[in-house]
C-alpha cells in the first residue's frame, strides 16, 4: 500500500537536501555574458558623451563664427558709413616741403633710406616676395616705350619725390626746371598731392600735340612714383620701430 523507501546503510531514511549551487562550468558563460552587457553600455554612454560633446563643440563654433560676423559687418557699416575723420580733419592734406618761410619738415634723403638698398628687403622680409612684384613694377614704368627721353622720365619721377619731402643729393635739380615747363610741374603737383581734387585734365598747351599714350605713360610715372615715395616713409618708420 505504501512505497517501501530505500534505507542507507546505517538504517536511517534519506534527508532531502538543499538546492546545490550550480556547477563553475555552468557560472562561466553567466560571467562573460554579464560583463558584454557592461562593455556594450559602456561603449553606448562613452558614443553619446562624444556626440554630445561635439554637438555642443560645433555650436560654439556656430555662435563665434556668428558674434566674429558680426563684428566684421559692424565695422564695415562704420568705416563706409563714417567717412568724416579722413575728410573733415584740417591736419589730414599734403603738407607743403617748399615753403622757404618754413624749414622744420624732415626731408627722407635717399642716401640714408632707399628703396634699391634698405626699403626692398625690408618689404621682401615683411611680405615674402612681395618686393620683387613692386620692383618690376617700378623698372617696367619707367622703362616703357615711348616719345619721352630717360632725363625726362628721370626729371618727372625725381620732382615728384621732391614735392613729397625726398631728395635726392646726387641728382641736379636744375634739370627739372630745365626738362619740365611751368604748366607739366603744376599736372604733376596736382595728380600726385591733390588727385581727389582733379576732376579733368589740365590742358598743357607746350603738350597738346601728345597721344593718349603718352599722358598716360605720365600718369603712369605719377602713381608709381608716389607709390615709392609712400613705400620708404612706411618703411623707414618701421625700420626705426624695430632698431628702437
Amino acid at each position: 500500500m505504501f512505497g517501501v523507501f530505500p534505507r542507507h546503510a546505517s538504517g536511517s531514511l534519506p534527508v532531502p537536501s538543499e538546492t546545490s549551487p550550480p556547477p563553475p562550468s555552468l557560472l562561466l558563460p553567466l560571467c562573460s555574458r554579464r560583463q558584454s552587457l557592461d562593455s556594450s553600455c559602456d561603449i553606448l554612454c562613452l558614443k553619446e558623451r562624444i556626440q554630445k560633446s561635439q554637438e555642443e563643440r560645433e555650436k560654439r563654433d556656430e555662435r563665434l563664427l556668428q558674434t566674429q560676423a558680426d563684428v566684421e559687418e559692424e565695422e564695415e557699416t562704420i568705416c563706409f558709413t563714417d567717412p568724416t575723420r579722413f575728410i573733415t580733419d584740417p591736419n589730414f592734406c599734403y603738407q607743403e616741403f617748399a615753403r622757404r618761410e618754413e624749414d622744420h619738415f624732415q626731408i627722407l634723403r635717399v642716401q640714408d633710406y632707399s628703396w634699391e638698398d634698405h626699403g626692398f628687403s625690408l618689404v621682401n622680409r615683411l611680405y615674402s616676395d612681395i618686393g620683387h612684384f613692386l620692383d618690376d613694377r617700378f623698372r617696367r614704368v619707367t622703362t616703357l616705350p615711348s616719345l619721352h627721353s630717360p632725363d625726362l622720365k628721370r626729371a618727372i619721377w625725381n620732382y615728384i619725390h621732391c614735392v613729397l619731402g625726398i631728395r635726392y643729393d646726387d641728382y641736379d635739380y636744375g634739370e627739372v626746371n630745365r626738362l619740365l615747363g611751368r604748366d607739366l610741374k603744376l599736372h604733376i603737383k596736382a595728380v600726385a598731392c591733390f588727385p581727389d581734387a582733379t576732376k579733368t585734365p589740365m590742358c598743357l598747351l607746350s603738350w597738346s600735340s601728345l597721344k593718349t599714350s603718352e599722358w598716360t605713360h605720365v600718369n603712369l610715372l605719377i602713381m608709381e612714383a608716389r607709390l615709392q615715395a609712400e613705400l620708404l616713409y612706411a618703411l623707414r618708420a618701421i625700420t626705426q620701430y624695430m632698431i628702437a
